[in-house]
């Protein structure tokens, strides 16, 4: 949210710095994330000034050029270069000096330098509108009034203001601060020790004497929809241009002017935080309103052109003939203020929060006002809206009120009534506060003190305070104000030690972490919304997604029932700003329902390997991403967990978001899958080929983990044998079989396998393949002997045999 210091200069008096009003403002809550000096014209015409031409004369080398001789209130002439058609002689003109910065209309900014124009020295420029953002007129040089004074900057003749813009990180709580006056009250709360600032709020007119009869109408149908609405008819107004003091206060905060109206209308909201909407009552058909919902399915079109299908639950703004705005989201093209109106219906309502935040969010409307209504306005403030708008309307617009205010308020909210009870408030904050500092931040927030005792006070809470509803709550309001950093540091911090039972979760992911980041993964947190499109890409398990009732965007409507969504999300992002090499993991929850077993949430820790897992260098060619890598990567995971890698097992499966899948299984019991991301995959987030990704279940993971401790044992000091066997076998046996038979038929003396040629064709019968396998044999305690070898060997080619089918390549 952007706030102008200028503004805020219309409320507070005197008013600080604008760094320590930045300063004060985070302390207090508003955070200011940036601080920006703007001019009301982009570089506030620094270095022009203005200037006399004395002389005019032709260009001795170009027709179209002339040569100026310039004063530019200092009493040395200038030579200046000029090409506009109409400069003269005598002629008092706006001249850039060398060094000025100019900031033109279209185009990039451009610095004047002393140069040579066609042989001719020019020291400066005479300038046209559009070259110095003041129009869009490049017909000739700027001519300004003879008596115009001679040397006067021009940011002063133009009235160029400078002012500084926060940006203020606003959280969703603080509705009472998303106007200017709403920070100003939050500001002179800071100062509540000095009594020479003096907060004041905007000028207003007085309705209560209006009387009569309305030419408009008003039917409120669906009351359950509105805590309040009010109304007002204006007469004989006349439609035109802003002046300058007003469009320059919505630009600083980025708001377009259009016209004095509607320009008035935004500057009421942004300055008491209270959206208004006028509608040119001629345009009021049946010259009746009526508030209520539309049929779903019927047509309507928004200011911004755009035709949209209502939905049946949007309470909208209607006339007798047809809806003309979105109640407190967006206003209708048939209704609005035109250059022709000449009388308005203004609006000034206080519309039901969730009703105006589901409307916004069905249509992906994101509007000043449904900020605002979203988070909740202040009922009180619809007439005091009114109020301020109508004056700021007749000094600008002219017109008259005809008929009395229409104020629809069945049910008037009352001020919160909250207790606080000093040792409260002494326990909460740490320390005493003084009980008179108390009292005065109260008052400067707006909460009334209705009495005070020795055990606390008694205090009204007024509505547009609408996260403020008991003790704590009210503690915080003290205590931001007080200053956090006032609070001492305690000497003594009295704590509880919990007990946990192993294994510590923490210390092992944050182990796995290590382990991860240290073979060259990176950890990435994706956001647990997803799409539901996507869950097409994953294998149907019976269950379904769990589905968000009031979605931000239907790209973000559903709980995430993989990790690969995120991981896909975050590749593409990384691979489109031309970082093609990357590997990742996640920790993350995913969530599914089954009809069965209800609501399922399961933790699990994504990899992926994306590229190049190590570049192209003077040894050799670069190490691609493949299975064998993720799958290395997986079985070190174990390993840290104290998992036999032999009890990781295989098992092909069709995946659709994954092709080349694999269910892996830690003893009978699923792990998860690993493949490579599939064509469809691909295709849906552009991503290229040979990508793998692997999900772990972590429930699992840990349930198999045995210990967290490292075991040391001494180097051995006896030789290690090696033996090769070529075995035949059919092409679906995988090494894993090879491996895992190995490992169950010798435990003791058997260190490692590996395989190191692969061979399939012609010289081998048809469905056959031969593995060329190594064991590294080595006993602990002695010196293998040839016959020991020779046993194992034999062992492990009969075990082969038998459950492979294996035989001995000749």
């Amino acid at each position: 949210m952007k706030i102008s210091y200028n503004w805020l200069r219309n409320y507070i008096s005197p008013i600080p710095s604008p760094e320590e009003c930045s300063s004060k403002l985070t302390a207090s809550g508003l955070e200011v994330e940036s601080m920006e000096k703007i001019d009301t014209i982009q570089g506030g015409l620094r270095g022009l000034v203005v200037a006399e031409v004395k002389s005019c004369e032709p260009h001795p080398n170009a027709d179209r050029l002339k040569i100026t001789q310039v004063d530019a209130g200092n009493g040395e002439l200038i030579q200046v270069v000029c090409g506009a058609p109409n400069v003269a002689a005598g002629q008092k003109v706006i001249l850039a000096t060398v060094g000025a910065e100019l900031f033109p209309v279209s185009g990039d900014s451009f610095q004047i330098k002393k140069s040579k124009i066609r042989g001719e020295v020019s020291e400066g420029m005479i300038c046209a509108e559009d070259e110095i953002g003041l129009g869009e007129s490049h017909a000739g040089i700027i001519v300004l009034p003879a008596d115009a004074q001679l040397g006067m900057a021009a940011s002063d003749y133009y009235g160029i203001k400078e002012d500084v813009v926060f940006e203020i990180g606003l959280t969703p709580n603080r509705t009472d601060a998303t106007s200017h006056f709403g920070v100003a009250r939050d500001l002179r709360a800071t100062l509540y020790k000095d009594d020479s600032y003096k907060i004041e709020l905007p000028e207003t007119l007085d309705l209560t004497d209006e009387k009569g009869k309305s030419p408009i109408t008003v039917e409120i149908k669906e009351p359950e929809l509105l805590k309040r609405y009010s109304g007002i008819y204006v007469e004989n107004i006349e439609v035109k241009e802003s002046p300058d003091w007003l469009k320059n206060s919505l630009l600083a905060i980025g708001q377009r002017p259009v016209n004095n109206i509607v320009d008035i209308t935004n500057y009421v909201m942004h300055e008491i935080g209270q959206p208004l909407h006028a509608f040119d009552a001629d345009k009021i058909k049946g010259n009746k309103i009526i508030v209520q919902t539309c049929k779903a399915g019927s047509p309507f079109t928004t200011l911004d052109g755009v035709k949209r299908e209502l939905k049946g639950l949007e309470l909208m703004i209607c006339d007798e003939d047809m809806p003309l705005c979105i109640a407190g989201v967006f206003g209708g093209a048939d209704s609005g203020v035109s250059s022709l109106t000449k009388s308005l219906f203004i609006e000034s309502a206080c519309f039901d929060s969730v009703s105006v935040r589901k409307t916004a969010r069905l249509h992906g409307l994101n509007t000043d006002s449904s900020f605002r209504f979203e988070r909740g306005t202040d009922p009180e403030a619809t007439v005091f809206a009114l109020e301020r708008a109508l004056k700021l309307i007749f000094e600008l617009a002219g017109g008259k009120v005809v008929g009395s205010l229409y104020d629809f308020y069945p049910e008037p909210v009352e001020w919160a009534a909250v207790n606080l009870r000093w040792k409260i408030l002494d326990r909460l904050v740490g320390e005493k506060i003084p009980r008179e500092d108390v009292t005065s931040i109260l008052k400067f927030l707006g909460i009334r003190v209705e009495a005070e005792s020795a055990t606390g006070l008694k205090l009204s809470i007024p509505p547009f305070k609408v996260d403020v509803k008991n003790e704590a709550d009210i503690t915080e309001e003290i205590l931001r104000i007080y200053g956090y950093n006032t609070i001492q540091i305690p000497s003594q911090v009295s704590s509880s030690i919990n007990i946990i039972e192993g294994p510590d979760v923490w210390k092992i992911k944050n182990r796995i972490s290590d382990l991860l980041c240290s073979v060259g993964l990176n950890e990435v947190l994706n956001n647990s919304l997803s799409a539901e499109n996507y869950v097409s890409l994953l294998p149907e398990d019976g269950s379904a997604p769990v589905k968000l009732l009031n979605a931000l965007s239907s790209e973000l409507n559903v709980m995430r029932k993989s990790l690969m969504f995120g991981i896909c999300e975050s590749l593409s992002r990384n691979i489109n700003r031309q970082q093609s090499d990357v590997a990742f993991y996640e920790w993350g929850k995913t969530y599914r329902y089954n009809t069965d077993k209800g609501f399922i949430e399961e933790e699990m820790l994504a990899l992926a390997l994306c590229g190049d897992l190590m570049p192209m260098n003077w040894l050799g060619d670069s190490l691609k991403s493949g299975f064998y890598p993720l799958k290395g990567i997986i079985q070190t995971t174990l390993k840290s967990l104290g998992i036999e890698v032999s009890d990781l097992n295989l098992s092909s499966i069709k995946h659709p978001g994954l092709s080349h899948a694999f269910e892996l299984f830690i003893k009978k019991k699923s792990l998860g899958v690993v493949g490579e991301l599939s064509q469809a995959t691909r295709k849906q987030f552009g991503l290229p080929a040979n990508i793998w990704f692997a999900e772990l279940n972590w429930k699992t993971l840990l349930k198999a983990h045995t210990s967290s401790k490292f075991s040391y044992k001494e180097t051995p000091k006896f030789p290690v044998v090696r033996r090769d066997l070529a075995l035949v076998i059919d092409e679906s046996v995988s090494f894993e079989s090879i491996y895992n038979s190995a490992a169950e038929t010798e435990r003791k003396i058997l260190k490692d396998i590996s395989l190191f040629d692969v061979y399939a064709g012609e010289k081998l019968p048809k469905g056959k393949k031969s593995y060329a396998v190594s064991f590294l044999l080595q006993d602990d305690e002695k010196t293998l002997t040839d016959v020991q070898v020779e046993k194992t060997m034999v062992r492990l080619l009969k075990s082969f045999q038998e459950k492979l089918g294996a035989e001995l390549r000749n």
